[in-house]
Order: C-alpha cells, then sequence, then structure tokens
C-alpha cells in the first residue's frame, strides 16, 4: 500500500481521494487551524499537523514527520491566488504566496518520493507574471533537474473554466 504526505491539506479533498483509491494517508499539514482540525476529524488516524511549511526546515520536518523514507506520494495544492486568472484585480508579481511552490519541492527533495502531485492552476507556469524562474515541463526549475533526481516529468494542464 502506498502511503502519501498531504502539503497544504486543508480539510483533506486530495487525501480523500487517494485514500479512496486505496493509498494509506500518513500526514497533512496546513498554516489553517480549522483545516486542519477539520482534516483529524475526517482522518482520524493520520498524523494533522498545523504549521507555516515556510517556517519548517529540515531539522522541523524529520521532527514532525520522522524519516519521510516511508513516504511513497507527496500531495498537495500550493496556493494558487497569485496566479489565477479569477484575481483580475490584484496582479502582484511579489505575492508571497506565490513562492510556496518551492516549499513544496523542499519537501519533494528532502523525502525523493516515487510520485510527487501538485494542483494549481494552469496560470502557474503560462502567467507571464509569474514569480517562478521557470518554462515549465516538470515542477522543477528545469527538467534537467527532474530527471537529475530521477522523476519522469508529466505535465497535465486541464482548465475547467468557460473562460
Amino acid at each position: 500500500m502506498y502511503k502519501f504526505l498531504d502539503l497544504f491539506c486543508g480539510c483533506g479533498g486530495l487525501s480523500l481521494g487517494f485514500k479512496m483509491a486505496g493509498m494509506l494517508p500518513v500526514a497533512g499539514i496546513d498554516f489553517n487551524k480549522a483545516a486542519v482540525e477539520t482534516y483529524q476529524l475526517n482522518f482520524p488516524d493520520t498524523k494533522a499537523i498545523c504549521a507555516d511549511i515556510l517556517s519548517m526546515d529540515k531539522k522541523a520536518i524529520l521532527e514532525d514527520l520522522g524519516n519521510l523514507d516511508d513516504i511513497d506520494i507527496i500531495i498537495g495544492g500550493p496556493p494558487c491566488q497569485g496566479f489565477s486568472n479569477a484575481n483580475k484585480n490584484y496582479v502582484e508579481l511579489n505575492d508571497p504566496r506565490n513562492k510556496l511552490f518551492f516549499e513544496f519541492v523542499k519537501f519533494v527533495e528532502l523525502g525523493m518520493p516515487r510520485i510527487v502531485l501538485i494542483e494549481n492552476v494552469p496560470q502557474i507556469i503560462t502567467n507571464d507574471k509569474s514569480s517562478l524562474p521557470i518554462s515549465w515541463v516538470s515542477f522543477y526549475p528545469s527538467d534537467r533537474a527532474a530527471v537529475s533526481h530521477g522523476y519522469k516529468a508529466i505535465l497535465f494542464l486541464k482548465s475547467f473554466s468557460s473562460s
């Protein structure tokens, strides 16, 4: 059975899908206390961590989660408000939420899971105002980095909006 870690877990929507597919949630991390409390109610046998991922260094991650070698999959949806077309009135190149994507990558580099799933809006890689310095086919700053870490990058962009 695959074990997974959910970053930016909220109340556990992605975790629920993975659990329904037969996988085992190990932990969920989010900075919103109410969301983490709800996650814990939805997944009572899973560790629910209320923390700001920006403040979690390698030592804190290992203290909270233990050895990440047992985690097969890291999933999550870093905040998208700084990239989303739905946010037409807010244009901010330095939106601090945009940098949370790299915090996701920090966990991946530390744990080197077999599978990584990042859910976000297509504009995270196509928006000219994106603070991500990437021409994206993978979640790393370049395809070479993904390959050097042993990943095969598959990009799936799907917009469900009517515009």
